[in-house]
């Protein structure tokens, strides 16, 4: 399961036991804000973005 920083955007793998011992509350590490990982869950693991957004040129 993943979820997202409703305020950086930050994403984090997480697991059932992880959500039932925090209630569903977790710290960003990247912004620090607390939030509801369960109000932002999904199973679909994140995009990773391409390193210079959309790219119109060949890489490398």
């Amino acid at each position: 399961m993943y979820t997202q920083c409703p305020l950086c955007d930050t994403q984090y793998r997480i697991s059932a036991a992880e959500l039932k011992a925090a209630l569903g509350k977790v710290r960003c590490a990247h912004c620090q804000s607390v939030f509801n990982a369960l109000s932002h869950l999904t199973d679909t693991p994140p995009e990773i973005p391409h390193p210079h957004g959309k790219c119109y040129r060949a890489c490398g």
